[in-house]
């Protein structure tokens, strides 16, 4: 069923549950294939969907995914590493970064959590803030999550994280600092804990 890699596999096969057989034919596709063909991008989104399942706690929906060896088990999970566990701020991020300063909420960027890096977290807390670019989302709906975007969503909030959400589109109509801080003091607000350094 999978017979190239033009989209994400994901999208494909991880929602609502990961179908054993699509497991094992993605696996054997990626063997077949000479190495240098198989971009570091495909092989973390096979550990992507294999962490997935493994948080898993309805029964049933749980899927018991097997990797065909060790050796593809480790370049999946160094390849998600290299791939996710990226240092680099866009504006945006700087932007929501330094409003969160002026509000004197202390957090860390590019923070781990979980088996991902995230934009932001907030220190001694729960909560990740999340900031979403335009490839956060399909091409064709800049509103809506594309599939992996969802799925790292999915992953943390299974881990116990919560999430706030700043998407571009909300966040670029907030033209003046005041606003900036207003928008951000109500996300918080919701998970009504005190924040302040």
């Amino acid at each position: 069923i999978i017979c190239s890699f033009s989209f994400p596999l994901p999208t494909s096969i991880w929602s609502p549950i990961v179908i054993t057989k699509l497991w094992n034919n993605a696996q054997k596709k990626i063997s077949s294939f000479d190495q240098k063909d198989v971009s570091l991008f495909q092989y973390s989104q096979l550990f992507q969907v294999y962490h997935f399942c493994q948080l898993l706690t309805d029964e049933s929906q749980k899927v018991n995914l097997q990797w065909n060896n060790e050796k593809m088990f480790e370049k999946a999970k160094l390849s998600f590493q290299k791939n996710f566990l990226h240092p680099k701020m866009s504006t945006l991020h700087l932007s929501v970064s330094k409003c969160l300063n002026r509000i004197k909420v202390s957090h860390k960027c590019n923070a781990i959590a979980g088996v991902y890096m995230v934009n932001i977290v907030i220190e001694n807390s729960d909560i990740i803030v999340e900031i979403d670019g335009p490839n956060m989302f399909f091409r064709n709906d800049l509103h809506q999550l594309n599939g992996g975007s969802n799925l790292k969503r999915n992953i943390l909030r299974k881990e116990g994280w919560n999430i706030i959400e700043i998407p571009f589109f909300e966040w670029d109509l907030l033209n003046t600092d005041e606003k900036q801080n207003e928008y951000i003091l109500k996300k918080l607000k919701e998970y009504k804990t005190d924040l302040s350094k």
